[in-house]
């Protein structure tokens, strides 16, 4: 599912990124002079740097100990371990990796376990400037609007808008370098249709690059670009106080995204949690739909909970046990190789035609994200299951109808499925088609300017 949310992250146009692979960073960690904290120093890959402006995270898996970001440049991160860490402790850091050319940012992600692998006794970085002091006058804070109505990196003015208007505000979460957000830009935001119907909105457009998002972005555990979150019209100013409506992730056409923004204004007065209440001629459905947000947000705790709902009322049905696997196997992945998920998952690949969209999505990123617990012969089920996803789309849109699927997307996760097996020769022929794909629809939907 990740080239759902990040096929921005596979290609920028459909020649540079198939030609692009980011590799991961690499981690120092050493013992600090005093012989009582451990000091972890990233380096980027050859021929890529940090982006230094993009949030940045390191976290000690099942414990509650911090690390301390000592300073950052675009050739190395450094962060000081809390004292109380042991030795082996498993660790996560998600770092924002950008290639010398300026073609390519993603997000990467290294796991590892905090281990001295290195001489490193001390972590140097550049002085930070002071922040200037703020006036002690009272002038006016000034912002315009853009051509299309969106505050630009504002949340302050947007979120005094809403509250004079009363209006909910839909804010959009993309990154100058992600295809399918400038995609919003060139073939949505632009139509009669859509300034029509954004009157009911306040709108507000947050760079995933710029400090200024990251505030709203952790406080809506945005993963990937494009997200769209449509937010209750708050009562005070506070953004930490911002009540999420719903949220549309990955890029929709311009009809498809106005019904999910009328439904959204139609229950504007709801939250994603009391939305699951009032809606109980469609429970499973809504149920299904917060579920997938979760996963999103990685909220595992409340994906699990929401999912063993899911399970209690439907019986035969795969998509929320293969959920409940999913998010096991997130913490887990020795899971997989239990025999209850390997039924499971030979269940769902037999039935395959019969299957949801959204189920087969959760056993390809099973299959492809966790390769290791799988032998090749049945990572390489996933090709037949997106060979039945690519039966499912329709030729005048060439995307599979209700999800956000296109025939890119699905040759863009035939590179995830190469790369779990290791074939070279699979790999080139995988970015090749997905590129192809990229350019059919740019050709044939007349996406210009993508």
């Amino acid at each position: 599912m990740k080239h759902l949310f990040f096929f921005a992250s596979f290609l920028i146009s459909s020649v540079s990124f198939a030609e692009t692979v980011v590799p991961d960073f690499t981690v120092q960690i050493g013992q600090d002079q005093t012989g009582h904290s451990k000091i972890l120093n990233f380096l980027p890959p050859k021929n890529f740097h940090f982006n230094t402006d993009a949030p940045m995270r390191v976290t000690a898996l099942d414990q509650s100990y911090s690390f301390t970001k000592v300073g950052a440049t675009l050739e190395h991160v450094g962060y000081r371990a809390d004292s109380r860490l042991k030795e082996g402790t498993k660790v996560n850091a998600e770092l924002y990796l950008c290639d010398d050319q300026k073609t390519v940012c993603v997000r990467k992600v290294l796991a590892f376990a905090l281990t001295v692998n290195s001489d490193l006794k001390e972590l140097s970085f550049p002085a930070q400037a002071s922040p200037a002091k703020k006036s002690s006058g009272s002038k006016k804070k000034t912002s315009a609007k853009d051509e299309h109505g969106f505050w630009n990196n504002d949340a302050e003015l947007a979120i005094a808008e809403s509250i004079q208007t009363k209006k909910p505000i839909l804010i959009d979460f993309y990154g100058i370098w992600c295809p399918p957000c400038n995609l919003y830009s060139e073939t949505v935001f632009p139509k009669k249709q859509f300034s029509t119907a954004a009157k009911n909105w306040v709108l507000l457009k947050m760079d995933a690059d710029r400090p200024e998002s990251f505030e709203l972005k952790s406080h809506f555990k945005v993963g990937g670009y494009p997200t769209l979150v449509e937010v209750k019209a708050p009562a005070v100013s506070d953004p930490a106080s911002l009540t999420e409506i719903d949220r549309v992730v990955g890029y929709y056409p311009l009809n498809e995204f106005l019904k999910m923004l009328g439904t959204a204004y139609a229950n504007r007065g709801l939250s994603l949690d009391e939305k699951l209440v009032a809606q109980k001629g469609e429970y499973l459905k809504t149920l299904q739909e917060i579920l997938s947000i979760k996963i999103e947000q990685k909220d595992w705790k409340s994906a699990f909970a929401l999912a063993q709902e899911g399970e209690r009322f439907t019986s035969g049905e795969h998509f929320f046990p293969i959920s409940i696997l999913l998010i096991h196997a997130s913490e887990k992945p020795e899971v997989l190789k239990e025999k209850a998920s390997i039924d499971l998952l030979n269940a769902i690949y037999a039935n395959r035609k019969q299957e949801t969209t959204d189920t087969l999505l959760h056993f390809e990123e099973i299959l492809t994200s966790k390769s290791e617990q799988f032998s090749k012969s049945e990572i390489a089920w996933t090709s037949e299951v997106l060979d039945e996803l690519a039966a499912r789309t329709l030729p005048e849109t060439l995307s599979v109808p209700g999800v956000e699927l296109s025939i890119a997307d699905i040759d863009s996760m035939r590179v995830d499925v190469a790369e779990a097996i290791n074939d070279p020769d699979s790999i080139q022929k995988a970015n090749a088609r997905a590129a192809a794909s990229y350019q059919k629809m740019i050709t044939e939907l007349h996406l210009e300017n993508s």
